[in-house]
């Protein structure tokens, strides 16, 4: 049996290495994208930009793997792997930039623009860019300032006529204003890094600059550490001697860009084509965000019990309406739920609902890399009209997005709960509208009593919470040991069900080694088991494509999927829940939720997309659910 190669003695290495590996793969599927010919020229340009990100975040949340790395052969030869992906990219950027070229999409350089644009440029960068520059000049023995991580900076060794010893520039980029362009024949656009970089003697002033460069450090999120540092251009060993020594970097850490360090204009590029370009550029809009999204009266969701909301649109539109209709024709009481991620329209639906004298408890969790600066002013303004504001001081995370709505029936005043739950972010930004979740919405009174219990635990409340490890009936699976526990019962259940049995999972990613020996251990029982995937697969580093009993499909394509959709049982057995738990390890670790759905009519909805995922092996950027 495939299990047996899979002992104690191998979960460190696959823990490291192995997941490493497969998670990185699977990144890579969307540099190879970029370099298919069939695949549209302006959409090969932002596959090139979703590597670059995914790489990013994915390096900057794997510190172990390389710190336990970085003393063995393992740490070379990932980064010997990360530097042959680089190139790479640079390879296929070349290619991209030379057709777009020929569609008159043209990356202008400074020294060829006309006159007209120069003195636009110029008005540009002194009455906008250089007020919004925070310019540190430093001396050779100085600390850097704080370098966030993946953000870019422009740097330069400096020198005065009358010292012998080296000073350094260093600036922030405002990525606010990263592109300018103009269309008298086609689109020609510029890059701020580019006009700062062409007034880099202005922002040295009384100094001259010898060398000027952008870079970008990706670091660990968890614990600042620097992971790779991403140049623009080419280098000199001085000055790769002095970031080295400064940003606490090895050498072999930095990599030197062709095609530069952030890949943010893309999306303001693809903006700006007009509808000839993005018919002949881009996929068609298979998907489009919803303008219009049906309004959701209270009776009709306690009638219902649950509605399923489909894919993509802005979460919080409907519950953020739902909440404005409580507060304007019901006695709305409380809100309760979870703030790592928000959006405008549910702080205007709060900051209402607070006018009108209802409770608000919220718990915040502040994070770099999801959102911060946007919640945290949001969050201070709440407060400030009334908000009781929990701040998580678990070590764990907390990544499901929630909240409760609690009111009184105006005829019987019977305390009724309607209850939101999204599988993926509240908060979408411009650059995450494509982003494929599920919301639920539920008058279903025992999920909003256990939700409520947990939400109370989590808050410091209540800290005798009981996680229903003994009732085999909960509607809410949680996360940490409790949810791990309820994992491998209901893998277990079917395994005792031998050839009758069945497990259906949608994931983001399975790199988690005990899921998937105990996934191992049901297949050999004779269960059937189909895993969709949307992120890494350890599967295929364990060679179990033709394991008989195990089928899996990946997804590769525009959206970033983010549904955990999990099935077990068949007919009067079936039990199917949607997730923000991933089967990673941090899921494992994290504070998330795991719902079952009870309604006929939702399950079937969600039964549908798993059985068009499965059934089209399908690419995101060229179908749509539902469709034929």
């Amino acid at each position: 049996m495939l299990i047996n190669s899979i002992d104690e003695a191998d979960m460190v290495s696959m823990n490291n290495n192995k997941v490493f590996m497969a998670r990185l793969r699977y990144i890579e599927k969307y540099l190879e994208k970029a370099n298919q010919d069939e695949v549209p020229i302006f959409e090969r340009l932002k596959y090139i930009a979703i590597f670059t990100d995914k790489l990013n975040n994915f390096l900057s949340s794997q510190e172990q793997i390389f710190i336990y790395a970085k003393n063995s052969d393992t740490f070379s030869i990932q980064l010997e792997y990360l530097r042959k992906l680089n190139i790479k990219r640079d390879r296929y950027f070349q290619k991209i930039t030379e057709a777009l070229r020929d569609k008159n999409i043209i990356h202008q350089r400074i020294r060829d623009i006309e006159d007209g644009l120069k003195s636009y440029i110029h008005n540009l960068f002194y009455g906008k860019i250089l007020p919004e520059l925070n310019i540190f000049i430093l001396d050779e023995n100085d600390d850097l300032p704080f370098i966030k991580s993946e953000v870019s900076y422009i740097t330069a060794i400096l020198r005065a006529n009358n010292e012998d010893s080296h000073k350094y520039l260093i600036a922030e980029i405002p990525m606010d204003q990263d592109i300018i362009y103009t269309r008298s024949e086609g689109i020609k656009y510029i890059m701020i890094e580019d006009i700062l970089l062409s007034h880099i003697n202005t922002l040295a002033i009384p100094y001259d600059a010898e060398e000027a460069i952008i870079f970008s450090l990706t670091k660990s999120l968890d614990k600042n550490l620097p992971i790779k540092l991403e140049i623009s251009g080419r280098i000199s060993n001085n000055f790769k001697s002095f970031l080295s020594k400064k940003l606490t970097i090895d050498k072999v850490q930095i990599f030197e860009s062709l095609s530069g360090v952030s890949f943010k204009y893309v999306n303001k590029l693809e903006n700006i084509l007009n509808d000839e370009q993005t018919h002949e550029l881009t996929y068609p809009k298979i998907i489009k965000k919803s303008s219009h999204i049906p309004f959701l009266k209270i009776e009709e969701i306690l009638k219902n019990n649950e509605i399923i909301s489909l894919i993509p649109f802005e979460p919080s539109d409907i519950s953020s309406k739902l909440l404005i209709d409580i507060a304007e024709n019901h006695n709305l009481i409380e809100i309760r739920g979870t703030t790592n991620d928000i959006d405008d329209n549910f702080v205007f639906a709060v900051e209402n609902a607070l006018k009108i004298g209802v409770r608000v408890n919220l718990m915040a969790e502040l994070k770099e890399g999801i959102c911060v600066e946007k919640i945290i002013p949001e969050i201070i303004k709440m407060e400030n009209l009334g908000a009781n504001i929990y701040y998580s001081s678990t070590k764990s995370n907390i990544n499901f997005n929630y909240h409760q709505l609690l009111y009184t029936d105006d005829k019987s005043e019977e305390l009724r709960t309607i209850t939101y739950f999204s599988t993926g972010s509240i908060f979408l930004n411009n650059e995450d509208n494509n982003k494929v979740n599920l919301s639920f919405l539920s008058g279903d009174r025992k999920l909003s009593k256990e939700l409520a219990s947990y939400f109370d635990y989590l808050s410091g409340v209540d800290l005798n919470f009981n996680n229903h490890k003994k009732n085999d009936e909960y509607s809410v699976i949680l996360s940490g040991d409790d949810f791990f526990d309820s994992i491998i019962k209901l893998i277990d259940n079917e395994k005792r069900k031998g050839s009758k049995g069945r497990i259906f999972i949608k994931v983001k990613n399975l790199t988690n080694i005990e899921i998937i020996k105990y996934l191992i251990m049901a297949a050999d029982a004779g269960v059937q088991i189909k895993i969709i995937t949307s992120g890494a697969n350890l599967l295929n580093e364990l060679n179990i494509k033709e394991y008989k009993n195990i089928h899996f499909k990946e997804i590769i394509g525009q959206f970033d999927d983010e549904m955990n959709i999990y099935l077990f049982g068949q007919k009067e057995d079936e039990r199917l829940y949607i997730s923000s738990a991933d089967f990673n390890f941090d899921s494992i670790k994290n504070y998330e939720l795991a719902i079952r759905l009870k309604d006929k009519i939702a399950i079937n909805k969600v039964k549908h997309i798993l059985n068009l995922y499965y059934k089209y092996n399908i690419d995101t950027v060229y179908a749509k659910l539902g469709s034929r």
